[in-house]
């Protein structure tokens, strides 16, 4: 039997979590069985997330190969960082500061749609991030805490604080960081999803835990990333020159693609892990 859990409070009762592949309906239907006459509320997050459920977070490949160790881009990667600290205009001091890269970087045209994986509630919207960019901290219940960094943060009016998106809806758009020629998604994994508190006591910065300086549960997404590339269809294309402040031009093609990959996945029931 898979492994389904819910909450019951009074005549009601709520679906948190399943752990199995099947359809939204019969999950509800075997929850209302189990509870009588009560009634089974609808989740604003399906419970059948699982990693084989998920989709690349954009509509096209990466410009860049992620499984590079050499690349600035890839997870691990020795970063050094240097800050300057100025008086009257004059630098009296600098602090370099060595830490490993705690994301993957996904290298795509400036203004690219960004996709949620898989269906989840948004815990966080962080509007200054990095260079003129913002991240969307979302929770995909049975994945994990994902960090869509390097979104533009004028057009973050796409998805709102604790509401709930939907797998391959868009949540927002690739930004411009400051002088850099191109963009990128800048996506962070965390595997346990039910640490939600993200302004105080689980927060995913930590600069106080070396090498990667954030929360304890920080995982690799690359291995994530090629299997939602293969769930979606899509193949990497190593692009010869660097990625340019372009606009997507073939539009009719994209929103086919979101479509097609915005489908839900409906499977007969299923006890294989």
């Amino acid at each position: 039997m898979p492994k389904i859990i819910y909450r019951q409070k009074g005549s009601r009762a709520r679906i948190l979590f399943a752990e199995c592949k099947t359809t939204y309906r019969w999950i509800k239907e075997w929850v209302h069985m189990q509870v009588g006459q009560d009634q089974v509320v609808d989740t604003p997050v399906s419970p059948t997330l699982r990693p084989s459920d998920i989709v690349y977070p954009l509509p096209l490949s990466a410009a860049n190969d992620i499984t590079d160790p050499k690349s600035q881009t890839s997870f691990g990667y020795n970063r050094t960082d240097v800050e300057q600290i100025k008086v009257n205009g004059k630098v009296v001091k600098t602090i370099v500061h060595h830490r490993k890269h705690a994301a993957v970087d996904l290298e795509a045209p400036i203004g690219t749609p960004v996709l949620a994986m898989a269906d989840g509630i948004v815990l966080r919207i962080v509007e200054d991030f990095c260079q003129g960019t913002s991240a969307i901290e979302i929770q995909h219940p049975g994945l994990g805490i994902v960090r869509y960094g390097e979104v533009d943060q004028f057009k973050l009016g796409l998805v709102h604080l604790h509401h709930p998106v939907r797998r391959g809806q868009v949540i927002g758009y690739l930004g411009k960081r400051g002088s850099a020629p191109r963009a990128m998604l800048h996506l962070e994994y965390y595997s346990d999803w039910t640490r939600t508190d993200l302004k105080v006591r689980d927060r995913l910065t930590n600069t106080s835990n070396p090498p990667y300086e954030r929360r304890d549960d920080l995982r690799n997404p690359t291995a994530l990333l090629h299997e939602g590339l293969q769930i979606t269809g899509l193949k990497h294309v190593k692009l010869a020159q660097p990625v340019v402040d372009t606009s997507l031009a073939d539009w009719v093609h994209l929103q086919h693609l979101l479509s097609t990959i915005c489908v839900r996945l409906t499977c007969p029931v299923s006890d294989k892990q």
